[in-house]
C-alpha cells in the first residue's frame, strides 16, 4: 500500500529538492537540513488526517470524483489532491492567496487551463509523472514559483522544463509558466 504523506512532510521534501526555505506554520524551523528532514517526518501527525482541517470542505469534485472542479479555501498553505482525481479543471485554483504548495498523485492526467492562475505564493510544485496535457496559462502570474520538479528532476527554467514536457508527449499550452520566477 502506498504511503500517504501530509503537508508538512511534502513541504521537508520539497525543501531537500528546491532548495526552499521558508517558515510555514509552528510546525517548521527556518535553514532545515537534509539530517532534520528524517526527524521531522517521523514526528508528524497521524496522515489519515490529511486534508482534513476546515479548508478541505471548500473543495468540490465532478458527481465520480475524477474531476477536481473547484478549491475556494484560503486558509490551507498546501493541498494534496487525492488519487482518484484524474483532472483539474481550468481556474479550480485560480486566486488562492495563501496556497504555497500542490502534490499530485500520479494519476493527474490533465492540469486545465488557468487551474493554478495567479496563486502569487505557489513556490515550488511537483508534476504527476503520468501527466499528458497541461492547458495554457495554468501556472501564469504565480510569481513566487521558483522551481518545478518533474520525473524527480528539478526544474528553474521554464524553456527547459517546457521541451522536457513536450518530448515526454505531454501537451503543452501557450504561456503555462509565464510571470513566475522560473529563468
Amino acid at each position: 500500500m502506498r504511503k500517504m504523506i501530509n503537508a508538512v512532510s511534502f513541504l521537508a521534501m520539497l525543501k531537500e529538492k528546491c532548495y526552499y526555505v521558508s517558515a510555514f506554520g509552528e510546525n517548521a524551523e527556518l535553514g532545515i537540513k537534509y539530517t532534520d528532514i528524517e526527524k521531522l517526518v517521523n514526528e508528524l501527525p497521524d496522515t489519515n488526517e490529511i486534508n482534513q482541517d476546515a479548508g478541505t470542505t471548500n473543495v468540490s469534485f465532478s458527481e465520480d470524483g475524477k474531476y477536481l472542479t473547484e478549491y475556494s479555501s484560503e486558509e490551507n498553505l498546501s493541498y494534496i489532491v487525492p488519487d482518484n482525481v484524474e483532472s483539474i479543471g481550468p481556474f479550480a485554483f485560480s486566486g488562492i492567496k495563501k496556497l504555497e504548495m500542490i502534490q499530485f498523485s500520479n494519476n493527474v492526467r490533465i492540469i486545465h487551463y488557468h487551474a493554478f492562475a495567479s496563486c502569487p505564493n505557489l513556490r515550488c510544485v511537483a508534476l504527476p509523472d503520468n501527466l499528458q496535457e497541461i492547458g495554457f496559462e495554468a501556472f501564469n502570474h504565480c510569481y513566487n514559483l521558483d522551481s518545478v520538479i518533474y520525473k524527480g528532476i528539478k526544474y528553474q527554467s521554464k524553456f527547459v522544463l517546457e521541451k522536457v514536457l513536450k518530448d515526454n508527449g505531454v501537451q503543452v499550452g501557450y504561456a503555462v509558466f509565464d510571470n513566475t520566477d522560473l529563468d
